[in-house]
């Protein structure tokens, strides 16, 4: 009885210390540079790959669930400023609840072109909402607003189109709502589009006070009513299409259907190659339109507490120290094939969980806590055997990892 409760002491002992060990060795790999050009590329691809990922990519492109259609998608691909300048009056003679312009005019250009252009502009704010846009640009550690010419842009809540996502993670799966720049709050360009369109549904957004929302995807383009500035020409029903929509006018490529256009166009969890990408997939403007449309559907995803995260990892990592500890000490001949068993078994179990959170309800969870340690588990085991077998022999270390023969 005292045999099985000493040996019982030292199994927790080392499950504890086990588990502090292989936590070292985890926050050491995902913090410490690796410059090995092999191991660097597979880094970057697992630190920007999420199992929520897969249900994007294949899962979601079945569902039947469509768009609420108030969203217009107008491609102004490199028209020039006239040409522009035509698109606004037109579209805006149609009466769209609100016209957002995802164009940002860095400076003069030709002088009769531009007074039209600032004509269009002024004649459409007199019919609907225009929500204009600027950018963000970032000098030391403040973001100073650089808004479109004044020329152009006279409003009063400006808003920048810059999604605010992390340079280092080039999958777009958040936006900031909100950013202060210099004292002033600003919005982004989608919530200024909500805030205009549906006062309610902007206000549900503020309530949140999220610094960061994550973007629940419903479709590329081929979700949204998808046109054309060439196509507005005098036989064009413009009040049909337009009329009490809100109207989107950015870049979508030269001409529409362009998939090798990568201009101003992003990756997204939607890319078919959910690892090892190479082509961008989605352009700025319809990310702003499934922004936007997650908004008016008010179909947000939510992430629980970190700390909860924390402690709900934490609890499963020790159970699998717990049970190699056991086998790799007591049945070592089984211990590899366990390993792998329950290497697989966790890996299918946190997909399944982390997607039916993510499908029910539009919770996202960050699985790498779960599962990178059990990864890296067999292998810092090995080193963990050596330290404790070693402190034994040095220092009189007490290890449960003595009572095994192997």
């Amino acid at each position: 009885m005292n045999k099985h409760s000493s040996a019982t002491r030292l199994l927790l002992k080392d499950v504890i210390l086990g588990t502090a060990f292989l936590y070292l060795v985890y926050f050491f790999l995902s913090f410490v540079p690796i410059n090995l050009k092999v191991f660097h590329s597979i880094k970057l691809a697992l630190k920007d790959f999420k199992f929520t990922d897969i249900y994007y990519s294949k899962l979601h492109k079945n569902e039947k669930q469509q768009p609420t259609g108030e969203i217009v998608l107008l491609n102004i691909g490199r028209a020039n400023r006239a040409q522009i300048a035509h698109t606004i009056e037109t579209v805006s003679s149609a009466n769209p609840k609100v016209l957002g312009l995802d164009v940002y005019f860095a400076s003069r250009n030709d002088e009769y072109a531009d007074s039209l252009l600032k004509q269009a502009i002024f004649k459409a704010e007199s019919i609907t909402r225009v929500v204009h846009a600027g950018v963000l640009g970032q000098k030391g550690e403040q973001w100073v607003y650089q808004k479109s010419n004044d020329v152009f842009f006279t409003t009063k809540s400006p808003s920048y189109i810059n999604l605010m996502q992390a340079e280092s993670k080039p999958t777009i799966r958040y936006f900031e709502p909100f950013k202060k720049s210099e004292g002033q709050e600003l919005e982004s360009f989608s919530a200024a589009v909500v805030k205009a369109f549906d006062a309610e549904k902007y206000e549900e957004l503020k309530k949140r006070h999220k610094k960061k929302e994550y973007i629940h995807y419903v479709g590329n383009q081929e979700k949204f009513n998808v046109l054309d500035y060439r196509m507005l020409d005098s036989t064009f029903d413009v009040r049909a299409a337009f009329e009490n929509k809100i109207v989107l006018l950015g870049f979508l490529g030269d001409t529409l259907n362009m998939s090798y256009d990568i201009e101003d166009k992003f990756f997204t969890p939607l890319n078919d190659k959910y690892l090892g990408r190479s082509i961008p997939d989605m352009y700025g403007l319809v990310i702003h339109a499934n922004i936007i449309e997650m908004m008016l559907r008010e179909h947000y995803l939510n992430a629980p507490p970190y700390w909860l995260v924390g402690v709900l990892s934490l609890v499963f990592v020790i159970l699998h120290v717990w049970a190699f500890v056991y086998f790799y000490v007591k049945k070592h001949i089984w211990f590899h094939l366990v390993a792998k068993i329950l290497q697989l078994i966790t890996a299918g179990l946190i997909v399944y969980i982390s997607l039916y959170l993510h499908e029910t309800w539009r919770i996202i969870l960050d699985t790498n806590l779960f599962t990178l340690p059990v990864v890296l588990l067999v292998d810092v085991l090995y080193f963990y055997d050596g330290l404790v077998k070693f402190l034994h022999k040095k220092l009189g270390f007490t290890t449960y990892f003595m009572h095994g023969h192997h």
